[in-house]
């Protein structure tokens, strides 16, 4: 959504207003911390002049690519590509990396990789 956002020369506040949504809306879609409402992605592409279907496929497509399926299926494809030995060393790293971000105040706790097997 961004990029089309940039292509029509529009800020977040110009298509905020446009749809009669918040800003903060806007934001929260386009960084996907937020799942839309289908009013709000119709008002939404009716602002940025394009197909509700377009707008609504480029919205599936984000959720679909950070979905927990997604993340676990990628995941295992890149672990069957090492032996035991390096999958041990692997997961290591991903949870020393996970106490870090914590460490850092990043971290919010929510990743499935956060609990302990």
């Amino acid at each position: 959504m961004r990029e089309i956002r940039l292509r029509r020369k529009m800020t977040q506040a110009e298509v905020a207003d446009g749809s009669n949504v918040a800003i903060s809306t806007i934001s929260r879609l386009e960084e996907g911390h937020r799942t839309p409402r289908m009013l709000t992605l119709y008002k939404i592409a009716d602002t940025l002049g394009i197909p509700f279907a377009d707008l609504v496929d480029i919205q599936s497509e984000y959720y679909e690519e950070h979905s927990d399926e997604f993340l676990i299926k990628e995941y295992l494809k890149l672990m069957r590509k090492l032996d035991s030995e390096e999958q041990d060393q692997a997961i290591s790293m991903l949870r020393m990396f996970v106490s870090m971000k914590r460490k850092a105040g990043k971290g919010k706790g929510t990743s499935i990789f956060d609990q302990d097997p």
